[in-house]
């Protein structure tokens, strides 16, 4: 069975990526240091993003920065933000449908919460041209809701709330076989499914979708097996 997992993008991981030249356009390249805002989120989460890998193969990037070291660049530099918060940089699909980023997402709220209140993107509609956002229907399907609609431009703010609460009506059984079909653990609910701290959460994914949790020592923490 064909099995990726999920992992953190750690500084290691940026000379592999550079000298492969997908991450060009972010400012990462074989042989320069990190730009200043992938090396802030190195400094403040270990991280820059988070993939699948496949043997030597890494897929399905998305990027991520803290709200206050965006490039200036960057479509979302000119948008308020949430201060303390976290903000998607960029986005390299592996396929072309929306479920491509949910796991990824998923992934991501697990490893920031409890140290951003916040993750926020921007969106567009109609054609994606820009991978430094993303497509509206991307993020509502991975959990984002869009911020003051009534004032949106051209790039619209777009925010996972890490804050929220879970309702817990429904049984762990229940749970865990909307977790397999893809449609039950929504990215606000990783919060309140989230192991401790110290035991990350690890995730499988083969080409029928497919999930498992288990622990890890700290020590086994910078790489995480997937979703």
């Amino acid at each position: 069975m064909r099995v990726r997992h999920l992992t953190t993008l750690t500084r290691k991981d940026a000379a592999v990526l550079g000298a492969s030249g997908m991450l060009r356009p972010w400012g990462i390249d074989a042989d320069v240091p990190l730009p200043d805002w992938a090396d802030a989120a190195c400094r403040t989460w270990g991280f820059f993003g988070v993939a699948s890998r496949r043997g030597d193969d890494v897929e399905g990037i998305i990027l991520v920065a803290p709200e206050s070291c965006l490039p200036s660049e960057h479509p979302m530099s000119k948008i308020p933000r949430t201060p303390r918060g976290a903000t998607l940089v960029g986005f390299l699909p592996h396929r072309s449908d929306v479920s491509w980023g949910r796991a990824r997402t998923s992934f991501l709220a697990a490893r920031l919460h409890g140290s951003v209140p916040v993750i926020e993107a921007g969106g567009v509609v109609g054609p994606w041209v820009d991978r430094r956002v993303a497509p509206i229907i991307w993020l509502q399907s991975w959990g984002f809701e869009e911020v003051d609609p009534m004032r949106a431009g051209a790039v619209r703010r777009m925010r996972l709330d890490l804050r929220r609460s879970v309702k817990a009506e429904k049984s762990w059984t229940e749970r865990w076989f909307g977790w397999l079909r893809g449609n039950e653990l929504a990215p606000v609910d990783v919060g309140r499914l989230r192991l401790p701290t110290g035991s990350p959460r690890y995730h499988h994914e083969s080409t029928a979708t497919c999930v498992q949790a288990k622990t890890q020592s700290p020590q086994q923490a910078t790489r995480e097996p997937l979703t």
